[in-house]
């Protein structure tokens, strides 16, 4: 049953740049095992080492949250479309070549939206610049 797959920019790079791809499950779980497949390193930018869903990705099925769902055991009927959007709280973010500002007292701690979104974007992938008063 293919569904279709909104893939957020910083996963992009694993899909071929592709914004939306298809794959077949008749579980979110199913969707994200095949999009894994298909695509090596988005499950490990999805999902914890437990295998849920990192606190800072959120994922709709027809526009539906699906932490109000059946997590990832929500059926994903044929045709439907799965959004994976990972969220961003505060601070000015812009896309190009650096680094963030060195370690300090002001650093994300490991499970910091910053954190788990480097973890998203990856090795190799351009880096996402805070502006916290650092120029």
């Amino acid at each position: 049953m293919p569904v279709k797959v909104r893939i957020p920019m910083p996963l992009r790079r694993l899909t071929g740049g592709n914004k939306i791809v298809e794959v077949d499950g008749a579980t979110l779980r199913d969707v994200i095992e095949n999009l894994e497949r298909k695509h090596p390193g988005v499950r490990e930018r999805v999902l914890d080492s437990d295998g849920q869903v990192l606190r800072f990705v959120n994922i709709f099925v027809n526009e539906q949250d699906i932490r109000t769902l059946a997590g990832l055991q929500t059926p994903v009927p044929e045709g439907a479309e799965v959004s994976i959007i990972p969220a961003l709280a505060g601070g000015i973010f812009s896309e190009g070549e650096g680094a963030f500002p060195p370690p300090s007292d002001t650093s994300p701690s490991p499970d910091s939206a910053a954190s788990i979104m480097l973890g998203m974007l990856g090795p190799g992938s351009p880096v996402l610049r805070m502006n916290a008063g650092h120029e």
